[in-house]
């Protein structure tokens, strides 16, 4: 609620007002201190959220303007040009990368590999059906 009347413009006292009891103890700084932090989050997920929104409306398009599409072709495509991205990332950001990654959480090292191994996959798949 308090993320909605902040997206309306409500001034701290009129959440504070509005939102009665049930926000016992709540006062104008603590509200400036959600705004800093829960607020900036939720924002940048509504944010994330309507550039999924976006990128998949631009596909529906996409596809209805292509009409009749072989759709084995444009997974294959995607597959290749997420393998690219992969083979870029690795090649720009290299050992100390993922050196860093894994110190932080070995496992990074396995998500990468488990990353390749499904995108390999996907193009065998891919392809035993041509």
């Amino acid at each position: 609620m308090i993320n909605l009347m902040l997206d309306d413009g409500l001034p701290y006292h009129v959440i504070i007002d509005e939102l009665g009891e049930s926000v016992q103890g709540l006062n104008p700084q603590g509200l400036a201190q959600w705004v800093q932090s829960g607020y900036e989050d939720y924002l940048k997920n509504c944010r994330t959220i309507e550039k999924a929104k976006s990128k998949a409306e631009f596909a529906a398009d996409l596809l209805r303007e292509l009409g009749e599409v072989d759709l084995k072709a444009i997974h294959r495509a995607s597959l290749v040009v997420a393998s690219l991205q992969m083979f870029h990332a690795i090649m720009e950001y290299g050992d100390d990368a993922l050196r860093e990654a894994m110190k932080d959480n070995p496992c990074n090292y396995f998500k990468v590999l488990n990353s390749l191994c499904n995108l390999t996959n996907a193009q065998f798949k891919c392809e035993e059906k041509h």
